[in-house]
């Protein structure tokens, strides 16, 4: 480490320290992000102060696209937000049922060829 510093490079981040970069340049990035601007763009304009690859950049954004629709699911437009009720009349829904399992077909017990051989 000592000889990258004397090369005049930085020395490595700490582990964990670009997601606390990004969740420091959120707000930030999340507006660029509703602008539609490009990724590539946003990345380079914050390379520096966030301090990780533009794949784990890549990944960052994900899951914060990820965690915000988990937190305010969006309807699609031009739908109500509530769903139809079902009918009134009619047969109530009952479950689907499904009879028992078929027997097994196959059956392997290597004491049938011994009883075979010496019965």
């Amino acid at each position: 480490m000592i000889e990258d510093e004397k090369r005049g490079e930085k020395p490595r981040a700490k582990w964990g320290d670009g997601r606390i970069a990004f969740t420091a340049l959120l707000p930030e990035i999340a507006g660029e992000l509703t602008r539609k601007a490009p990724m590539s763009r946003i990345y380079a304009k914050h390379k520096t102060r966030l301090g990780v690859s533009y794949r784990q950049f890549i990944r960052l954004v994900r899951e914060y696209r990820d965690q915000a629709s988990d937190a305010a699911p969006v309807g699609l437009p031009g739908l109500g937000a509530a769903s139809p009720s079902p009918p009134a009349h009619g047969r109530p829904r009952t479950p689907l049922y499904v009879g028992p399992p078929e027997e097994r077909t196959f059956h392997f017990d290597p004491m049938d060829a011994y009883r075979k051989k010496y019965d």
